[in-house]
């Protein structure tokens, strides 16, 4: 008998046992009203195919009931966890029935599950397979793979459409809800250098609507020189005139764009710790880039309130994020006199990966 016959018998009996739900020791509550739905498996199998559930299921916090273990995962689709939770058992998948946009949730899930074995595989079933499709989500694409330090192949893939051929970003299905991917700077340099008239006229009619939607004056200065300076001659009316003047004549009241001037306060939840578990990697992949956030943590033994407010958006870089206007707070009682502001004494703000750090020096 054949190697491949025994490992197709053993992925067939594990198949089984997962359909038969006999022995399960875990219900897994998975997605969000209306949407929910509860799995039954095996935590010997779950740990021993993912480092993730070999962490999660080894703590003694998790809630028991009849002698299973029971724990949520509101922010996984039943759809996708049925997939891979089959995968985790038998092995086995069949990318055929599933779109672009599915196989790109399932990478994000994959990853977040920590199936590392399973991510190469889809990286290349999609580029081999869906080239076409992937263009043309171009930015859902890129959030993803972005998003994703593992997802090597896919940021490539994304780099060499931008960098190559920047006419499939902008006739993408979804570029108006693009998110501006790093390229390598001295690539993007040499190429804009090389520019002729007629290739920043095409790049000025592509993205003239957008110009009105960048927060020009809030762009570091070293950013500002790598990477507008060389579109000068497409930022309209006294645009790059004013800002020169804001980074040469400090203590000048600058403009806003259309756009800035039109912003009204909004405030959305993008991280909770029952829902999301809060850990540096789960803050990083839902806070990461959303400009602006305020963060409030209770402190569960002594239930004091702290937090901070930071103006500029958190990143997954090993540097400090610009703290002009940035705060952390701490209200330790009822009594709004014994609250505590700390502010940044120097421009050095909160700190990025790999941990979620904001402090300050009090005055």
């Amino acid at each position: 008998m054949a190697p491949q016959q025994f490992f197709q018998a053993l992925s067939d009996d594990f198949g089984n046992l997962l359909d038969s739900q006999n022995f399960f020791d875990v219900r897994i509550v998975i997605g969000e009203a209306p949407n929910i739905r509860i799995f039954h498996a095996h935590s010997p199998i779950l740990a021993a195919r993912s480092p993730y559930f070999a962490v999660v299921l080894s703590s003694n916090e998790l809630k028991r009931e009849n002698n299973a273990i029971i724990f949520a995962k509101p922010n996984i689709s039943p759809k996708i966890f049925e997939i891979i939770l089959r995968y985790i058992y038998n092995g086995k998948i069949s990318l055929d029935k599933h779109g672009v946009l599915t196989i790109l949730e399932l990478l994000a899930t994959t990853d977040e599950l920590i199936l590392e074995n399973f991510i190469e595989p889809l990286e290349d079933y999609l580029i081999e397979h869906h080239a076409k499709n992937l263009e043309e989500n171009f930015a859902t694409l890129q959030k993803t793979s972005f998003m994703h330090n593992s997802f090597k192949k896919l940021k490539n893939f994304c780099t060499e459409i931008a960098v190559n051929n920047p006419a499939i970003v902008f006739n993408s299905q979804d570029f108006t809800s693009l998110r501006v991917a790093k390229l390598d700077k001295n690539t993007q340099v040499k190429k804009v250098l090389d520019w002729a008239d007629d290739n920043f006229n095409t790049f000025k009619e592509s993205i003239e609507r957008l110009l009105l939607l960048i927060w020009f004056f809030h762009i570091f200065s070293v950013d500002f020189y790598h990477k507008v300076k060389p579109f000068a001659r497409i930022l309209p009316g006294t645009l790059y005139e004013d800002l020169l003047h804001h980074y040469l004549v400090p203590g000048r009241k600058d403009k806003n764009t259309p756009f800035e001037d039109q912003l009204e306060n909004h405030f959305q939840l993008l991280l909770r710790n029952s829902r999301d578990r809060f850990a540096p990697a789960n803050f990083h992949r839902l806070c990461d880039y959303k400009r602006a956030t305020i963060s409030v943590i209770k402190v569960k033994e002594s239930g004091q309130i702290i937090g901070g407010f930071n103006l500029q958006s958190w990143h997954f870089l090993e540097q400090r994020i610009d703290g002009k206007r940035s705060f952390i707070f701490s209200f330790g009682d009822d009594k709004a006199e014994n609250a505590i502001l700390s502010k940044f004494v120097t421009e050095n703000g909160p700190y990025g990966r790999p941990e979620v750090v904001m402090g300050a020096i009090v005055e």
